[in-house]
């Protein structure tokens, strides 16, 4: 069975032998989305983004995620779980049974795999965030 990486390194193939077929404009964008792709095989190298990566690669496996994936599609659905958050908080101000943690953690899953997707580190940007919010003078 081929693992995640092995599709990225063999999407990444498949790009690099069309650049030549490419006009300059289509190269261009190419050579960008090459460089994504790259960039997320070195995350899903990370050991400190196990659960993150875990959830990656099993949202991937579910074909949820391809590399045909765009920054809308994730947008769609991190709009979608927030939807949901905001009636099982609805349910947890009436004090109703209800799923919020689970909703929450679908928000917070959705956003970590559209940054692992286009090679962000979400580990990296959360440590440049508590930084960024120690430093606040507000």
């Amino acid at each position: 069975m081929k693992t995640i990486t092995d599709n990225i390194k063999n999407q990444i193939q498949h790009f690099e032998n069309q650049l030549p077929l490419l006009s300059e404009a289509d190269q261009e964008m190419t050579e960008n989305k090459i460089k994504e792709y790259k960039q997320g095989l070195e995350i899903l190298s990370k050991p400190q983004l196990n659960s993150e990566i875990e959830h990656y690669k099993a949202t991937c496996a579910r074909g949820v995620i391809t590399h045909r994936t765009t920054i809308v599609d994730f947008a769609e659905k991190l709009c979608e779980e927030l939807e949901e958050v905001r009636i099982e908080y609805e349910k947890h101000l009436l004090g109703e049974k209800n799923n919020l943690p689970q909703e929450l953690t679908d928000v917070k899953a959705v956003i970590n795999n559209g940054m692992i997707h286009f090679g962000i580190n979400p580990v990296k940007e959360m440590i440049i965030n508590i930084e960024k919010q120690r430093n606040r003078k507000d």
